[in-house]
């Protein structure tokens, strides 16, 4: 009898693109599933749990540290998220309980950009930018009379969306083509004026991130001519340090970890180190610019249904991606933002709502697909067939169900279904072996894990398929 490789032998590879052909170790489908906390077993990854309704999806999100209350700086860590065009929910860092603080039209439309600086909270929509003292947001109530519609932007189309980020002791924010920016004492610069940065009139901003001294300025020209460019600008000089065009590629959202930039476009995810772009995986397509966020010192990206997450454990391992949270009701996802380690998204599922990752409790089922297996002998039979699974041992609300599908068949066949019961009484040393007599060339395997009770998972150590051959 000879053995292939495992199906399942500690830290997984990623998501393949293809049914055959993909990066050793590598699944059609991880689904649900923890592929990071443990280099020697897969489990259940952690629940979705729905904080809050909302009335519209939110777009952009940020979280107030401090705020000045006529005397004293005084910390807080309360999150705010802006749904697209009717509420401003708060987080409170106190009672954990969130707050409608804001529902009218006065918040203006299409709002997609948020910060903090300078004792307001900021907000920008495509026509004008909006803020709100810090101090009136303590007291968790309704802020209307607050509210202050700042500035008119001097440049801004149907599509305009106008990001802002802090550096130093100053807030820049894009207007059409220009850069302007806030200074301490709530100074427009007026891009008419004096811009503190202007590029080529056919770029239209699409995202800012600061990261170490440099600006990140990510443009695009036309969602017609699929082109998007990278301006890297110190923030000293009154033209951009260098220009990266990205050739038909349009950058829809752009992240940096740790010095290593990556981006979505149209439909994948790349990492770019300045004039190379490595294509890592298909992801669905988004217009939103905030749906990837750093987690757990990995990249959580949208993906169709739910959030995929990009990383690794440490250096030891390569980086790989899963579909790490997903419920087939989520229709998209608005924005995504960390708070206390814990990763807070909005969703639409034709009803809006504000989820987190609740690390406390396990989704109740995952699944592993394999890729079709491609053997040396392919005109060869395969028969005499064996699937070993070793798991942790399992309580009475956990199960393992292994599925077979041959050569290409439409649907799966259940072979094995490994419970606690049935592992005392039938397996020995957490070993599950199941033994069919089916005859194939090819196959494809399914592993589900499930639990009925959300605060504990069953843990996959390894699975493997042993066979003999014969000629057809």
């Amino acid at each position: 009898m000879t053995s292939i490789n495992p199906i399942f032998s500690g830290a997984t590879g990623w998501i393949s693109d293809d049914e055959f052909t993909g990066l050793p170790k590598s699944f059609q489908v991880i689904k649900n599933l923890d592929i990071f906390s443990s280099s020697k077993s897969v489990k259940l990854s952690h629940k979705m749990v729905e904080e809050v309704a909302t009335g519209w999806i939110g777009a952009c999100a940020c979280i107030v540290p401090w705020y000045w209350d006529g005397t004293t700086y005084r910390e807080r860590n309360d999150l705010y998220f802006f749904t697209k065009t009717e509420e401003i929910r708060k987080l409170n860092e106190d009672d954990g309980i969130w707050y409608k603080i804001y529902t009218g039209a006065e918040l203006g439309s299409e709002i997609w950009s948020c910060v903090v600086f300078n004792d307001y909270i900021r907000w920008s929509t495509r026509t004008k930018l909006y803020r709100a003292g810090l101090s009136t947001l303590d007291a968790n109530s309704d802020i209307t009379g607050w509210i202050v519609a700042y500035k008119t932007f001097d440049i801004w189309e149907d599509d305009a969306i106008h990001p802002m980020v802090v550096y130093g002791k100053t807030l820049y924010i894009w207007d059409g083509y220009e850069v302007n920016s806030i200074d301490t004492a709530d100074t427009w610069n007026a891009w008419s004026l004096d811009p503190v940065l202007s590029i080529s009139i056919e770029n239209k901003i699409r995202e800012m991130v600061m990261h170490g001294a440099v600006m990140r300025i990510v443009t695009i020209e036309s969602f017609e001519i699929n082109s998007s460019s990278i301006f890297y600008w110190d923030t000293i000089a009154g033209y951009p340090n260098e220009i990266i065009d990205k050739n038909w590629k349009i950058i829809n959202s752009f992240i940096i970890k740790w010095w290593e930039e990556y981006f979505l476009s149209k439909w994948s995810l790349y990492k770019t180190n300045w004039y190379k772009d490595i294509d890592l995986i298909e992801v669905e397509y988004s217009l939103n610019p905030k749906v990837m966020t750093i987690y757990d010192g990995k990249i959580a990206i949208w993906w169709v249904d739910g959030i995929s997450i990009y990383g690794n454990k440490n250096d030891k391992y390569n980086e790989v991606l899963s579909k790490a949270y997903f419920k087939d009701d989520i229709k998209y996802i608005g924005c995504m933002i960390t708070l206390w380690d814990v990763l807070y998204f909005s969703i639409n599922n034709w009803s809006k709502f504000i989820y987190k990752i609740d690390t406390s409790l396990y989704q109740l089922d995952g699944v592993l697909e394999t890729r079709v297996f491609i053997w040396k002998s392919e005109r060869k039979i395969k028969t005499g067939i064996e699937i070993a699974t070793l798991i942790k041992q399992l309580t009475a609300d956990q199960s393992i169900k292994i599925y077979t599908k041959q050569d290409f068949g439409a649907t799966w066949t259940i072979i094995d279904t490994i419970t606690s019961t049935t592992f005392y009484d039938n397996k020995k040393n957490n070993l599950s072996i199941k033994k069919y007599l089916e005859e194939f060339n090819y196959v494809e395997i399914k592993i589900e894990i499930i639990t009925t009770e959300e605060t504990t998972s069953p843990e996959l150590l390894s699975c493997e398929m042993l066979y003999n051959e014969k000629w057809n």
